[in-house]
């Protein structure tokens, strides 16, 4: 009866130190390169801006891209903002704040992307971020 509880307690530190290890790997947020990529159907662009302009920003070209907004929340470490295109397609935009001049986001249309409309919003949301462009 021993043994086996102190195996289990090998295979738990085991696991705790696996977890542990994962968590520490990550690279520092703050020195994401800024830029874009799109792939397996979901853009992610980090963003030399705070959270709330992006936030805004985001909100604004989803406005113009004629899609409802259903349901969003935000964090002080980021938020997500879930709507539908008139055609009822999902549309999920999540933000991590990276630091305070620096947003991640990342945008999925549908269950399997939707490459054009998925650029679309993004090129709407850098218009709102910098209208002069």
């Amino acid at each position: 009866m021993q043994r086996s509880s102190t195996l289990i307690r090998l295979v738990l530190a085991g696991w705790l130190a696996v977890l542990f290890a994962a968590g520490c790997a990550s690279t520092n947020d703050a020195t994401a390169p800024v830029g874009m990529k799109y792939s397996g159907g979901r853009l992610t662009a980090v963003e030399e801006v705070g959270f709330m302009p992006a936030w805004r920003a985001c909100l604004a070209a989803l406005n113009d891209s004629e899609i409802t907004v259903l349901d969003s929340s935000r964090t002080v470490t980021g938020g997500k903002i879930d709507g539908r295109t008139p055609d009822l397609k999902a549309v999920r935009v999540s933000f991590r704040r990276l630091s305070e001049t620096k947003t991640e986001m990342q945008i999925k249309v549908d269950s399997f992307g939707d490459s054009e409309l998925t650029h679309i919003i993004y090129d709407k949301f850098k218009i709102a971020l910098d209208p002069s462009n």
